[in-house]
C-alpha cells in the first residue's frame, strides 16, 4: 500500500526485527536468555538509509509525525510492504 496526500509519500510496511533485552536485577549469568525477542512493527516507512529504517506510526499531511520508531538495519528479520 502506497499512501498519498499531497506531497507526503509513504510506503506501509511490515517489520520484523529483533529487539535488545535489559536486565534491571542480578541473574545467573547461566539465566541469561540466548536470543533477543522477535518484534513486529507495522507504519509508514518515512526514512531508509544504509543503517537504519524509521517507521512512522502517524503522518500528517504537512510532512509532521507524531511517533515512530528507529529500527538499525542489523537488527531486521525481515520487511515487506503492505
Amino acid at each position: 500500500m502506497r499512501v498519498r496526500r499531497g506531497t507526503v509519500k509513504f510506503d506501509v510496511v511490515k517489520c520484523y526485527w529483533r529487539d535488545a533485552q535489559t536486565y534491571d536485577t542480578w541473574h545467573e549469568l547461566s539465566e541469561i536468555e540466548d536470543e533477543c525477542p522477535l518484534i513486529c512493527s507495522v507504519g509508514f516507512l518515512v526514512k531508509s538509509t544504509k543503517d537504519i529504517i524509521v517507521i512512522a506510526t502517524t503522518v500528517a499531511m504537512d510532512g509532521m509525525s507524531n511517533a515512530g520508531i528507529s529500527i538499525p538495519i542489523g537488527m531486521i528479520e525481515k520487511m515487506e510492504k503492505l
